[in-house]
């Protein structure tokens, strides 16, 4: 089979509002695709884990909570995964000044 014309795929229209991650959002509409949600993943020390889904505005560089349920589940799985792949990647073991090691992870650089 051969593909003629592939279709536009998943997007959505947002705002920028900073929702989720401390607001200052510039109120920009966007046209938010597959490839502009990342997933974030924060397990706390009880071992429970919750993700969120979110955007960084091109405009402002602000990035903007979207809710799960505006995102298909195939998209949330497959960025999911990408977030996990990061996370290896960028996990590293630093040494502090008390003598103790603590794991450090900054997402935002390799996105």
């Amino acid at each position: 089979m051969k593909i003629l014309e592939r279709g536009p795929g998943w997007n959505i229209q947002l705002r920028c509002t900073g929702k989720g991650f401390g607001g200052g959002g510039c109120n920009s509409l966007l046209l938010v695709e597959k490839d502009d949600i990342v997933a974030f993943i924060e397990k706390d020390m009880g071992g429970v884990t919750e993700t969120s889904f979110g955007f960084r505005c091109p405009v402002c560089n602000t990035t903007t909570c979207v809710s799960e349920s505006k995102i298909p589940s195939s998209i949330q799985s497959s960025k999911i995964v990408e977030c996990e792949q990061r996370r290896a990647k960028v996990m590293r073991m630093e040494h502090n000044y008390d003598g103790l090691y603590s794991w450090y992870i900054n997402i935002w650089n390799f996105l």
